[in-house]
């Protein structure tokens, strides 16, 4: 899998890169519950809960019209609130693009 790591602290255990997969949905609220979902279930997959994601970058292709919406998806998600950046990108025909971080405790 092509990739990088910044490595910015010393970890005891490997770190695990996780591909992403794009999710075609409509706009909406549909679409921000979507996105999420699938999160959910990439954690799931390696034992991981929404409670475990302490970084969240959220790329919205329409920021104007969808950050406000989005924001309160995510704190319906979340608890507690990871730390949260959201960029208004031109994604090339995809509205949203989530890439985090989560951390397993030993």
């Amino acid at each position: 899998m092509p990739g990088w790591l910044s490595r910015t602290a010393r970890r005891r255990r490997p770190v695990r890169l996780v591909p992403g997969r794009r999710v075609w949905r409509p706009r909406g609220p549909p679409l921000r519950s979507a996105r999420l979902d699938n999160l959910g279930a990439i954690l799931a997959v390696h034992g991981l809960g929404f409670d475990e994601v302490v970084k969240l970058t959220v790329y919205l292709q329409h920021l104007d019209h969808d950050f406000v919406g989005f924001d309160e998806v995510c704190r319906s998600y979340f608890n507690p609130y990871p730390v949260l950046t959201t960029v208004g990108s031109d994604l090339l025909g995809i509205l949203v693009e989530i890439d985090f971080v989560a951390h397993k405790s030993a």
